[in-house]
């Protein structure tokens, strides 16, 4: 991404247009420079915490009379706003609405020569020459190995509870195979996600390994406790 970034950079001065890179909040990065603009244009963003963002900026300008406000669905060639205004079930019904409106989306023509141009005073946070150098100062989650790491005693335990499934499938006792799948995933993944959009839980990369390896473990247990006491109940023996 950082690439494309001197990529934008280099197509955008050869055109007579500032580019700046900030760091920080959008909210309070954006903010700053707009003091004397006329038009704030946007690229549309779906998940939850883009909407935030946007709608956090809007909010701050919303009073400004003099600001022309926009967005631009950039990461799409058909809007999903114009294709359907419901939720589809899949990709199948999706699809034939996309190509039939394909076509009439196809009029971009590409920006040859800017007129009027004029560089800002615009100070830029850094200026891509260097990247190596820009990673070290980003804020970026570099966990992987140690993810690995961890990964690998959950997946043993993993390999364990597939076990013990395939022996409640295959006597019969798909009930317990039933309970255990409702109380993980109503009681565990459902109090992760009531914490998500309540904003007490914000996913990074290690929280959300931490999230599927707390899952195998609560899944593990709950499937021996299950075994145990079919076992038990049943007068079983296994070797």
């Amino acid at each position: 991404m950082l690439e494309g970034l001197i990529e934008t950079k280099k197509t955008l001065t050869e055109l007579g247009i500032t580019f700046v890179l900030r760091f920080g909040k959008p909210s309070e990065s954006i903010i700053s420079v707009l003091d004397d603009a006329q038009a704030l244009v946007m690229d549309k963003g779906y998940l939850r915490h883009q909407r935030l963002w946007r709608k956090e900026v809007v909010s701050k300008v919303i009073d400004n009379n003099d600001l022309f406000i926009d967005m631009v669905d950039t990461d799409l060639i058909v809007p999903v706003d114009v294709v359907s205004n419901k939720s589809e079930y899949g990709a199948y019904t999706l699809r034939p609405k996309i190509k039939k409106l394909y076509e009439s989306f196809r009029d971009f023509k590409e920006l040859k020569k800017l007129t009027h141009q004029k560089l800002l005073n615009l100070k830029s946070d850094d200026d891509l020459r260097d990247i190596d150098k820009l990673i070290n100062m980003l804020d970026i989650d570099k966990s992987i190995f140690d993810i690995i790491i961890l990964s690998l005693g959950f997946y043993v335990l993993f390999a364990y509870n597939n076990v013990i499934d395939s022996i409640f499938y295959g006597i019969g006792k798909t009930q317990y195979m039933l309970f255990q799948s409702i109380v993980i995933n109503t009681l565990f993944y459902g109090g992760l996600f009531i914490f998500y959009i309540t904003g007490h839980y914000q996913p990074t990369l290690m929280k959300t390994a931490l999230m599927f390896a707390g899952g195998i473990a609560f899944d593990s247990l709950l499937t021996y406790g299950m075994f145990v006491w079919m076992l038990r109940k049943d007068k079983l023996e296994f070797l």
